[in-house]
């Protein structure tokens, strides 16, 4: 089974991948669509780049709950310190990257994005192995719906700090 498990984690990463890069442009390929405003990038911001995260990674919690998650412990805990390493790690990255050199290179960003993909489908993974994870799944739930609530409250209302803002 943890063969099993590790396989169904890589095959999560790659569709996450996958639907991240995608709703990298989502939105311009629907013409500024403001409902697809909510599960894709809208800017170059760094919040708006956590989305192509989040909501792709989201959507496989709950499909793969579905297919196959209900059986384990901690499931959705361990995918929300999963998710929460994730969106860390391209912060992170990114903002030390970009203050030691001064500018932006699009390659690293993009490897940021897949590094932060791998960080996050590897700590779900080693927490549901172990059934040890930092939250329980009523914690994990709760942070999904946190974290949702505030990417729309931001994309509608960013707050003029860096986080939120175009560097472009």
């Amino acid at each position: 089974m943890k063969k099993n498990l590790k396989s169904l984690f890589i095959i999560g990463a790659v569709l996450i991948s996958i639907l991240g890069t995608l709703g990298h442009f989502l939105y311009e390929w629907t013409g500024n669509n403001p409902i697809v405003a909510y599960f894709s990038a809208v800017n170059e911001s760094t919040w708006e780049h956590l989305k192509l995260l989040f909501f792709p990674l989201l959507l496989w919690t709950v499909v793969s709950y579905f297919l196959w998650g209900r059986e384990k412990k901690c499931y959705w805990g361990a995918n929300a310190c999963g998710c929460l390493a994730g969106l860390l790690t391209i912060v992170t990255l990114y903002y030390t990257y970009r203050g030691a050199l001064g500018f932006n290179i699009d390659f690293l960003n993009i490897a940021i994005y897949f590094v932060s993909v791998v960080v996050s489908c590897y700590i779900a993974y080693c927490c549901i192995v172990r059934e040890k994870c930092c939250w329980n799944d009523m914690a994990g739930i709760l942070f999904f719906i946190i974290m949702t609530i505030l990417f729309w409250i931001f994309t509608a209302f960013p707050p003029q700090i860096a986080l939120f803002q175009s560097p472009i």
